[in-house]
Formats: structure tokens, C-alpha cells, sequence
């Protein structure tokens, strides 16, 4: 069980994504940042830590993480391997953000998201399910 006092292992990172190696040095950065200006210069902070994002996005195209994901098993270029990804819906991550801004005891806090885990061939068969007679053939 892992909670928001733990943090990505770096050096699994380096051999495996450098992705996600910059997002957990980029938060710690933050961190070290806000930790070292003086009491009176601080301000709020709070950091959103999703897992895969999974839901319909803004606008449609492949800029982000979890949208290339999906692609690549809509065309086959990821392979089913054993693995599970923490799953959160997009909608639940927009309205972490804006309760990050509302609530005032989540100041100073990090936040993991993440509301079940999926192994990934149940992800390939969820999406089979859902657009393979829309003509697609996942």
C-alpha cells in the first residue's frame, strides 16, 4: 500500500522513464523550493499526484501521456504485458484540482489519485468492449 508520504523510485525510473523520472524530480524540486524560503515568504501549495488518466478529453489529440497509451493499444504498438496501472477518471482529477484550490486543509499537501487498479488486459478489454463495433479493433 503506498500513500503520499512515498515517492517514485529514481533510479527504477532513469532505466525505465525518463517521463516520469522528470515529473517526480520536477515535484521534489517544488518541495525543496517551498521548504526553503523563509516562513513569511511562503506560500500554499499543493501537488496532484493522478494515476492513468482514463475519460474523454478536452480536446482530441495525442499531446498527453495516458491519450498515447490508448492509442498505441488501438493499433496494436502496446503489447498486453503483465501489468496494472492505477486508474483515475479525468473528471475526478479536474475537481482534485479545483478542491486543491477550495479547501483549505488541503494546503501544503500532496495528493495521490487513484480509484482502483486495472490490470492492463482488463483496460485492452474495456476498450474492445466499448468501440471494437464502432469499427475499431482493439
Amino acid at each position: 500500500m503506498y500513500t503520499e508520504e512515498d515517492w517514485s523510485d529514481t533510479d527504477h525510473q532513469r532505466i525505465h522513464s525518463f517521463y516520469m523520472l522528470s515529473k517526480t524530480l520536477a515535484e521534489r524540486a517544488a518541495w525543496h523550493f517551498h521548504q526553503s524560503l523563509p516562513e513569511s515568504e511562503r506560500f500554499e501549495m499543493v501537488t496532484i499526484l493522478p494515476g492513468f488518466i482514463v475519460g474523454r478529453p478536452l480536446h482530441c489529440h495525442d499531446g498527453f501521456t495516458s491519450a498515447q497509451i490508448l492509442q498505441k493499444i488501438f493499433t496494436g504498438e502496446f503489447p498486453v504485458l503483465r501489468i496494472v496501472f492505477p486508474v483515475v477518471r479525468v473528471d475526478d482529477v479536474a475537481l482534485a484540482h479545483l478542491k486543491a484550490i477550495i479547501v483549505k486543509e488541503a494546503a501544503n499537501q500532496r495528493f495521490s489519485l487513484i480509484a482502483e487498479t486495472k490490470w492492463i488486459r482488463d483496460l485492452c478489454q474495456g476498450m474492445a468492449d466499448e468501440f471494437n463495433h464502432q469499427g475499431y479493433n482493439v
